[in-house]
């Protein structure tokens, strides 16, 4: 459990890093690519479905930066957030299009 003195957005991190240890997974090799995947990284992934749309959601973490890379697909649409535990500094979000062979994410 973490000390009570903790920074909120360290608590924020170590919720998801938790999450994604519990239902590690592997990420389309267009995606790695997209998020320059590193040996050793945390990886998570799941679907959703919301409202009628299904969304696939990929998530890394570099641990050792505690930086979050969060790839949202919705589609051919593609969100993509780079946190580095969640300060607001460290922020960046970019859009794209997926591209997909045989159903599988080949790039964006």
């Amino acid at each position: 459990m973490p000390a009570a003195d903790s920074e909120p957005e360290a608590l924020s991190t170590d919720a998801i890093m938790e999450w994604m240890q519990l239902r590690p997974g592997p990420l389309p090799p267009g995606i790695r690519r997209h998020i320059e995947y590193r040996e050793g990284s945390l990886t998570a992934s799941t679907k959703v479905d919301h409202d009628g749309v299904h969304y696939e959601l990929y998530l890394m973490v570099r641990q050792a930066l505690r930086e979050l890379h969060v790839v949202l697909v919705a589609d051919e649409a593609s969100y993509y957030l780079i946190d580095r535990s969640f300060q607001r500094e460290g922020r960046s979000f970019r859009t794209g299009v997926v591209r997909r062979s045989g159903g599988v994410i080949s790039g964006i």
